[in-house]
């Protein structure tokens, strides 16, 4: 792969692997520097990268790849000095309160009550219903991403379905 063509998957990818980043660490400022840091991986292993196969699943599995690298080391940094940073989606929930319009923040309750059973998921079950859902991978690409059999990938996103409506029952009822 060329300079250039890895370019033009930054300008096609960009904006869903941002996205996916942002999903992913649920904290803006630590998906900036995964984002960042999945492209000059990207830069770096240029000639890994081949053209005629899914580049974004590609992407996506470097992002994964740092992103559990990263977790493993603010796992021991928060158990010496713990942190509670305040996500986008407090923000944004604290934005409509202010609003005051009712219809607004029972949406955005409900939005939050997804993310937060999305959160709270094990990393294995969390992952895959983020490619699949958010970044419209299919299992195989998930499998190929994650390096798991699409057996494991099918087991996984049901296993995360169920626990969702288990957790969500409430809010989709209403």
């Amino acid at each position: 792969m060329t300079i250039q063509e890895l370019e033009t998957y930054i300008e096609q990818y960009g904006n869903s692997i941002y996205a996916f980043c942002r999903k992913l660490c649920m904290d803006t400022e630590q998906a900036e520097e995964l984002y960042q840091e999945v492209w000059l991986k990207a830069v770096k292993d240029i000639r890994k990268i081949r053209s005629d196969e899914n580049v974004k699943s590609y992407l996506l599995s470097i992002a994964v790849g740092i992103w559990k690298n990263r977790k493993k080391k603010y796992a021991v940094r928060d158990r010496i000095a713990p942190a509670v940073p305040i996500t986008e989606e407090m923000e944004s929930l604290l934005a409509d309160e202010r609003d005051g319009a009712l219809a607004e923040i029972l949406r955005e309750e409900r939005r939050q009550a997804v993310l937060q059973a999305i959160k709270d998921l094990e990393d294995n079950y969390r992952i895959p219903v983020l490619l699949y859902y958010m970044e419209e991978q299919s299992v195989k690409e998930i499998a190929h991403a994650l390096h798991i059999p699409q057996g494991t990938v099918k087991r996984r996103l049901w296993v995360a379905r169920n626990k969702l409506s288990e957790k969500l029952e409430g809010y989709i009822n209403e």
